[in-house]
């Protein structure tokens, strides 16, 4: 029994070493070739999600409601894209390709 406790103990021990240190940074995963997933902290909740094509054209603007937003980019046209979060005091900045 005591062992097994103890291997429960440095289990978790390990996987708390394991996770992100900073609470504050924005998370980005992107699954297959169309979709762009990001993880907001509680701070960018109301912040403005802004979606441009390379050349500066703006495809979609909208209000992060939620910590997580995920963007379909099924049926835009291929090419380069930044994904802009801004908050007023912070703001972040990501691209995408989509080929």
């Amino acid at each position: 029994m005591r062992i097994l406790l103890l291997v429960i103990f440095l289990l978790t021990r390990s996987v708390a070493q394991a996770l992100p240190t900073d609470p504050s940074a924005v998370s980005v995963t992107t699954q297959g070739k169309n979709l762009f997933i990001l993880k907001a902290p509680r701070k960018f909740i109301g912040a403005t999600v802004e979606i441009r094509y390379f050349n500066g054209e703006i495809v979609n603007r909208e209000k992060l409601m939620h910590r997580r937003i995920i963007i379909d980019f099924a049926d835009v046209k291929t090419g380069a894209y930044v994904i802009r979060i801004d908050n007023g005091k912070e703001s972040e900045e990501f691209q995408f390709i989509r080929k």
